[in-house]
């Protein structure tokens, strides 16, 4: 399946494609495109010729950042996609499971979209901000209101960010993710898919890793390679290998 992914906050597009379900019987779509979050949308010509020059506004790489997030994640462009769940220990897998159970149960509540918005995961301004920016957006969701869900499962996903989340001094906590993650079914219902943690909070220490090869961070370097993320999707099963993927691609 694929699935536009449009992230927030600082909304960002790109595609993905998979074909993993990633949500109690249902199939839904998948996710790669955090790594937009600092303004990866429309190359344009003029975008083109301005490459090399530093983005107004953009923020500036930080060497021990950097270095410090290439010490302790996974570079996305070459890591699996699926989380080596066989090579984790009874104790880490025991650990990426009770990770993974207690951030469903924490964040059932916010699938119910007034709730979440209530909490700061306001995904109704996602999606109105990104329709203005991503024309295309727009209409993969009006093909979904009209069609249903195609049969390759082409489907928008939406990350939203949370900002008091992002500096509450805390790191992998359940009751607080940074990021949520929806994919769109049509008619205006989003579905929640899983949540996107940040290490932020941890610089300048290791950030945890209770599952060990299981609980994987990455970086991206497309956005300077100095920020961790880890995608936690809420899968049938509680398929290790496939909740704590980079990019459901089954």
């Amino acid at each position: 399946m694929a699935a536009l992914v449009v992230v927030g906050a600082g909304v960002g597009v790109g595609m993905a494609v998979g074909s993993t379900p990633v949500a109690d019987e249902m199939n839904m779509g998948s996710h790669s495109a955090d790594q937009n979050v600092a303004g990866a949308q429309g190359v344009g010509k003029k975008r083109r010729k301005e490459s090399g020059k530093k983005k107004a506004g953009a923020k500036a790489v930080d060497p021990a950042k950097q270095a410090w997030a290439h010490k302790y994640g996974l570079d996305r462009s070459t890591m699996p996609d699926l989380a080596p769940a066989s090579t984790a220990s009874a104790q880490q897998q025991a650990a990426a499971t009770d990770l993974l159970v207690r951030t469903r149960t924490a964040a059932a509540q916010y699938a119910d979209v007034d709730r979440a918005r209530a909490a700061g995961y306001d995904l109704l301004a996602k999606v109105k901000a990104a329709e203005k920016k991503m024309p295309r957006l727009t209409k993969a969701m009006q093909r979904i209101d009209a069609d249903g869900v195609p049969a390759d499962r082409n489907m928008p996903m939406m990350h939203v960010g949370n900002k008091a989340n992002k500096s509450d001094g805390k790191v992998l906590d359940p009751s607080a993710p940074e990021t949520l993650m929806y994919g769109y079914e049509g008619d205006g219902h989003w579905m929640l898919m899983g949540v996107m943690y940040t290490a932020a909070e941890s610089y300048p220490q290791a950030p945890p890793d209770p599952g060990g090869p299981i609980t994987r961070w990455h970086y991206h370097n497309k956005s300077g390679g100095q920020g961790l993320m880890m995608h936690i999707f809420f899968v049938p099963g509680n398929d290790l290998a496939h909740a704590y993927a980079a990019d459901l691609k089954g």
